[in-house]
């Protein structure tokens, strides 16, 4: 979207463009609700990447070195 409107990214970096754009086309309100919309997507990629390690301790740890193959 950035190339076709003829955005250039500040010091050549690509990593700058997003901001660059929501900065200059958004108001205000709109810049916060987007920075709790990145919060809250990092938030959720960081509770699944929690239960995927419970999970793996639970089956691992527990079942092979606590339990030693005992059913609970």
């Amino acid at each position: 979207m950035a190339v076709t409107i003829g955005v250039e990214p500040l010091d050549g970096n690509m990593n700058n463009l997003i901001p660059q754009m929501v900065s200059t086309y958004l108001h205000p309100v709109f810049i916060a609700l987007f920075f709790i919309l990145v919060i809250g997507s990092l938030s959720s990629t960081a509770d699944s990447d929690l239960s995927a390690l419970s999970t793996i301790m639970m089956a691992d740890v527990y079942g092979k070195n606590i339990a030693k193959k005992r059913p609970c």
